[in-house]
């Protein structure tokens, strides 16, 4: 959970990183996180040093804590729900701090 600013907007920016890609089959599996993003509420799937995410980001006006609270929940709940659907879809291997 972080606190971002661009360009003078503050943002809370939620990320929960769920697997890292697999060697091959990519164009596969980037089909697959396009086609879930319209399915997902409030978050959406990203990939950055070679590491899916699921992320939220939403300016800091009008954020109250119940939504923030929302936000975070909600990132966990369906980095929780789908990282071991698609670890077993395409491989690769969860998420670990090296």
């Amino acid at each position: 959970v972080y606190i971002t600013q661009n360009a003078g907007v503050g943002y809370l920016q939620v990320l929960a990183p769920i697997l890292h890609l697999p060697l091959q089959g990519l164009l596969p599996l980037y089909r697959r996180l396009l086609e879930m993003n319209l399915q997902l509420t409030n978050a959406a799937f990203g990939v950055y040093l070679d590491v899916i995410y699921v992320f939220n980001e939403r300016p800091l006006d009008g954020l109250d804590a119940v939504e923030a609270n929302q936000i975070i929940n909600t990132v966990a709940q369906y980095a929780d729900d789908l990282d071991d659907k698609l670890l077993e879809e395409f491989g690769g291997r969860l998420y670990t701090r090296i």
